[in-house]
């Protein structure tokens, strides 16, 4: 029932028959959930992952089975990995990087410039470079996934009104899926929130000491006689 409705709401977004399964048109003319899905099958695979489906039957009496989805966080986490991976190879080389290569640690509408490669490079120790690196991996990841579920719940949206859909009694069931993916999104960006204001006030505590300690190496005088012929 999700995955119709889905693969439904991605040909209606696109002007075509509610049953084409082929790829959208790519390219400069793009459109955002193209650029994301170039596939109706691709938006429908994301939906059964994050959340679930339950199967359509023609009679009330006849038992439905369902598959329960694993919501956002877990993709969030998957993608992460070789967002991550490409930072590295870009940060530990050489060589300015391309915009393709920059590309793929980006984020919608947040794109990744060679300035803040360099600027994770241009950072004192490793750790500290490491550290700049999860957090923007985990940064775009779930910019990523965001846009991901909001496309989704416009897909929804607009799939349930397909007639045949609409007819068929599942609006119950679809309604839930928009409630659960809006659910998701409110979670995701509460969580994001409180770790940024985590990370905030870490590295505030943190920047605190190591200025604390610059302060007292300074105010710290090693007493020098004053005499050059000291008393033996």
């Amino acid at each position: 029932a999700i995955s119709d409705t889905v693969k439904a709401g991605y040909n209606i977004e696109l002007g075509r028959a509610v049953d084409d399964t082929t790829a959208a048109t790519t390219g400069v003319g793009a459109t955002p959930m193209a650029k994301v899905w170039p596939t109706p099958q691709e938006a429908q695979d994301y939906a059964q992952y994050v959340l679930g489906d339950v199967e359509l039957t023609t009679s009330k009496d006849q038992q439905r089975h369902a598959t329960p989805g694993h919501g956002i966080l877990p993709r969030i986490s998957s993608d992460k990995t070789p967002i991550l991976t490409d930072l590295r190879t870009m940060v530990n080389g050489n060589q300015n990087p391309t915009q393709d290569e920059l590309d793929t640690v980006s984020t919608p509408g947040i794109a990744m410039t060679r300035e803040v490669i360099d600027a994770i490079r241009a950072l004192p120790t490793v750790q500290e470079q490491e550290a700049a690196m999860q957090k923007l991996a985990d940064e775009a990841a779930t910019g990523r996934n965001l846009e991901k579920a909001l496309l989704l719940r416009r897909l929804l949206q607009s799939g349930r009104m397909e007639p045949n859909i609409y007819a068929s009694g599942l609006s119950p069931d679809i309604e839930m899926a928009v409630t659960h993916i809006t659910q998701a999104i409110d979670n995701v960006l509460y969580e994001t929130k409180i770790r940024r204001e985590m990370f905030a006030q870490t590295a505030t505590v943190l920047l605190s000491s190591s200025q604390a300690r610059s302060k007292n190496t300074a105010e710290t005088v090693v007493a020098s006689p004053n005499d050059d012929k000291p008393i033996e």
